[in-house]
């Protein structure tokens, strides 16, 4: 993969340096437009933006991901930020940087990597949009094979025209040489420059990365100056919407759900950024009584957790306070009644749920409010596209705000129940018999 950089020089003398005469030629053998990838299962929940002040733009990348600018002067304290936020991503993200970047011609800016084995590298230089439009180019040719051809491809984005190059190679990971899928995208730049875009997946992980790769894309935007030796922040922002459309907006409008700091997530998903963060999977009698831990497996598609008759799914995450923003994805059994709930405060026999059920009925309830055991605050009912569901519940002080599937089917309502407590994700049967129930992911957060 190093050899990116190295190769720019080599295409620029076979394909024209801007500005020469063969300019022309190399543009009219760009290949066919890039369609967007279709969305086989929902695009992550959380997303931050990370600043990158080296090159004047920021992107949106999933919660699972950290990243750092390059080349600023308080590198370490920026590593530091980036290892408090996501422990899991800490030490090997600092390795990565003393290693160097793989866009090794022009301007290295930015180095970000993800728990499941994602990279992206992010940089400046001249030239390149020209150098990867060539169908025969040497880049190309060295890495292409009869079973894996690079490909050129063009498209859009709200950053601008794009030039992507496919392709792939292998790298060394601990000592092991393991097959990668690549994509290189150069988009122009201001000053006559190009921004390229290195995305690297682990190659049994690219068809699954490759819509995550494209949303990170169509994110992109030009960004304020700003302070390059200050923290970037990373502001998350919570999308309700499966599909995350709001990312790809011509017009992006504020954050509907901001975030605080990750409290706990389950590991059905992605890996954990924060392993000691992790939700405890366990089953409950419906009656009451001890827990044990749920048994089931993790598939590549999230937990399936079977459900013995009268009892329940309980991922809890603990004392968490009060105001706090969760979310589950969850795929439904097709038989039987199932409900899911969402629960907060839940404290000296108080709490909030937001439940729906299989029919796409969704409701807020508070419990243990005046002596009554419990009250729905409203009530509403969907119609429910697929078996594949997206719950979010915030609250913040008396404010009560769900979606589902994107949609915020309830206006906000006030509860009386505001005290901190634990929260959690509640699966169970209305007809108390045994299920299977699959999470894709769940999380909690403070709110934003």
């Amino acid at each position: 993969m190093s050899l990116v950089g190295l190769a720019l020089p080599v295409l620029l003398g076979a394909c024209g340096w801007p500005g020469s005469d063969q300019v022309a030629a190399a543009v009219r053998c760009v290949a066919r437009p890039q369609a967007p990838p279709p969305l086989a299962a929902p695009l992550p929940a959380v997303w931050r933006t990370h600043s990158m002040p080296g090159v004047g733009y920021s992107i949106e990348l999933p919660d699972n991901w950290d990243g750092v600018a390059l080349g600023t002067d308080n590198q370490e304290a920026r590593l530091a930020a980036a290892a408090q936020r996501s422990p899991a991503l800490g030490d090997t993200l600092r390795n990565l940087v003393g290693e160097g970047s793989l866009i090794t011609y022009g301007h290295p800016a930015y180095l970000a990597i993800s728990t499941e084995g994602g990279r992206l590298d992010v940089g400046l230089t001249l030239g390149a949009r020209y150098a990867i439009s060539c169908a025969g180019a040497p880049l190309v040719d060295a890495r292409s094979s009869a079973d894996n051809p690079g490909q050129i491809r063009q498209t859009h984005f709200p950053a601008g025209d794009a030039r992507v190059l496919t392709y792939e190679d292998r790298s060394q990971v601990d000592r092991v040489s393991e097959p990668y899928t690549n994509w290189l995208f150069a988009l122009g730049a201001p000053g006559g420059q190009d921004l390229l875009l290195l995305f690297s997946s682990y190659r049994p992980a690219a068809q699954a990365a490759w819509p995550v790769v494209w949303a990170a894309m169509t994110s992109l935007r030009r960004a304020p100056p700003a302070d390059v030796n200050g923290l970037d922040p990373q502001p998350a922002c919570l999308f309700p919407d499966p599909a995350a459309r709001e990312l790809s907006a011509a017009s992006r409008s504020p954050c509907a759900v901001p975030l605080g700091r990750r409290l706990a997530e389950s590991d059905c998903g992605p890996a954990p950024a924060d392993p000691d963060r992790t939700m405890d999977a366990t089953i409950v009698p419906r009656g009451g009584g001890d827990g044990t831990p749920a048994s089931g497996g993790t598939l590549s598609s999230g937990c399936v957790f079977g459900m013995p008759a009268a009892s329940a799914v309980w991922l809890g995450a603990g004392p968490q306070g009060a105001d706090l923003v969760a979310y589950v994805d969850l795929r439904f059994p097709p038989t039987g009644r199932p409900i899911a709930s969402i629960d907060m405060r839940q404290h000296g026999g108080q709490a909030l749920s937001a439940t729906i059920t299989l029919g796409g009925a969704l409701a807020l309830t508070e419990y243990g409010v005046g002596g009554v055991p419990a009250t729905s605050l409203s009530e509403t009912v969907v119609a429910p596209e697929s078996r594949v569901h997206r719950l979010v519940l915030s609250a913040v002080g008396s404010t009560l705000r769900a979606w589902l599937d994107g949609a915020e089917t309830v206006a906000p309502v006030h509860t009386h129940v505001v005290q901190p407590g634990t929260a959690g994700i509640y699966l169970t049967t209305e007809d108390r018999g045994s299920n299977i129930f699959t999470v894709l992911a769940a999380a909690v957060y403070a709110a934003g």
